[in-house]
């Protein structure tokens, strides 16, 4: 995050100035005089640089310093070497969590005990040559999956920790990869504007097909929460709705009412019914998967929607989050907003 800057004005006010008559004694400066050593231009310096490093290790208010917050967390995984991409819960064990990050790894961890159970040491998977983007466990939780930069996708056994396969095709960086909600069934987007498909078995993978169709890179979608639809969302501003038995598209929504920018962010409906979809231009589309076409358009963020969110708990609500650094909530049976919560001082 780069710091704020300030900028300072020096001002001078009339008090700085000395009158005639405050003169106490008059002192001739002969400029023909030897010049002093080298030793005051150090101690001058010497006293500039201590004056700044006491600025730079100021309460961070200062010209780029960085806000201290207090660490609330009740536990946490610190073997990352550098910034986490993903993580992602067990669906049976959620004490077992893994992220990816761009240190080209992705580690198991205890999300009770994080890196210091000697029961539950971290597993370090390595293998990626790039970083690792995305993470998804299937159904059972017994295989958790790891996209990268470097084009494949890995699946490792969780009891085990060990590599099962290493999925390959795409032509690009992998964006987003997720199991089918009943099957070791593996999907994931690409940069290179398709969706892969494969079957993963105990000792392999079955290669199923390809969703081509999108015309720039694929940056979000999945299986619809009953596996029998799959929606892809892009950069080129629109999702599709496949058939993943054929790998046929079923409809393509973008244009007039959609859009108008990247399409950044994806959420399912528990019922299958409706997928939401957050966009660069700062709204929220919802489109009704029965009937293929937009049930209704959330406005109110004033910069990109990053990302978007069913309730567990009423499906009638949906959160967005945006750059505009505030979380919406919106009623989708009136299709309008609910509730704004701000405090964030950046983009969520």
């Amino acid at each position: 995050m780069d710091g704020e800057r300030q900028d300072r004005e020096d001002t001078q006010s009339e008090d700085d100035f000395v009158e005639g008559g405050e003169v106490l004694e008059e002192y001739v400066i002969d400029n023909t005089a030897e010049q002093p050593d080298e030793e005051l231009d150090d101690t001058a310096n010497d006293q500039d640089n201590t004056e700044n490093a006491e600025n730079e290790e100021g309460d961070g208010e200062g010209d780029g310093g960085m806000e201290l917050f207090e660490d609330d967390s009740i536990q946490g995984c610190f073997l990352h070497t550098d910034s986490v991409f993903s993580v992602s819960i067990n669906p049976t064990n959620p004490d077992m969590a893994i992220t990816g990050g761009s240190d080209d790894k992705a580690l198991i961890w205890s999300i009770s005990k994080g890196d210091n159970d000697p029961d539950f040491p971290v597993s370090v998977l390595e293998g990626h040559s790039d970083t690792v983007v995305c993470t998804a466990f299937n159904f059972d939780g017994s295989l958790v999956a790891t996209g990268s930069l470097d084009s494949t996708v890995k699946i490792w056994n969780t009891s085990t920790r060990a590599l099962v396969t290493t999925l390959e095709g795409p032509g690009g960086g992998i964006e987003w990869v997720k199991f089918h909600p009943k099957g070791n069934i593996v999907l994931a987007g690409s940069e290179d504007s398709t969706c892969f498909m494969w079957n993963v078995k105990s000792s392999g993978a079955d290669f199923m097909g390809v969703f081509g169709g999108h015309e720039q890179s694929v940056v979000c979608g999945g299986f619809t929460p009953n596996g029998k639809l799959v929606v892809s969302g892009s950069i080129d501003r629109s999702i599709r709705i496949w058939n993943p038995k054929d790998q046929t598209c079923i409809a393509r929504i973008a244009g007039y009412g959609f859009h108008e920018g990247e399409v950044t962010s994806m959420s399912f409906k528990n019922d299958s019914s409706l997928v939401a979809t957050g966009g660069q231009e700062g709204f929220v589309c919802v489109t009704n998967l029965v009937t293929n076409k937009i049930a209704g358009t959330l406005r109110g963020h004033e910069d990109s929607v990053e990302s978007v969110d069913f309730s567990n708990s009423n499906q009638s609500f949906l959160c967005s989050g945006s750059l505009d650094s505030q979380v919406k909530v919106w009623d989708l049976n009136t299709m309008q907003l609910r509730l704004s919560c701000t405090g964030h001082s950046d983009g969520v």
